[in-house]
């Protein structure tokens, strides 16, 4: 294998992929975020979103007045779904460790 095969190993479109998921490793869904480069331009990284963070901190970390219209209510189309899943997971959960509990009972 030669040294530059190497090098470039696990960054190609297998690795952004890895961020494309609606769900953690864990089963829980992932907050919105978006991809932010790191010094250069050679490497990207994952942040959440403006909206999720003003949402979070219940207003004290509000950036959100330097967002465009269309990208505001992208964000809070993308929160809003997100609250969905997040609830859905919650449900399941409970759904799930109800049955548990008559299983173990009965």
């Amino acid at each position: 294998m030669s040294r530059h095969r190497h090098r470039r190993r696990g960054r190609g479109r297998g690795h952004e992929y890895e961020f494309d998921h609606e769900f953690d490793y864990d089963g829980e869904p992932r907050p919105p975020q978006r991809t932010i480069e790191v010094r250069g331009g050679r490497r990207k990284r994952r942040v959440n979103t403006e909206v999720h963070d003003a949402f979070r901190s219940l207003g004290a970390d509000d950036r959100t007045g330097r967002l465009s219209d269309r990208e505001f209510d992208r964000q809070v189309v993308e929160e809003v779904g997100y609250l969905f899943r997040k609830s859905g997971s919650h449900f399941g959960n409970m759904c799930r460790s109800i049955g548990e509990l008559f299983s173990m009972l009965f």
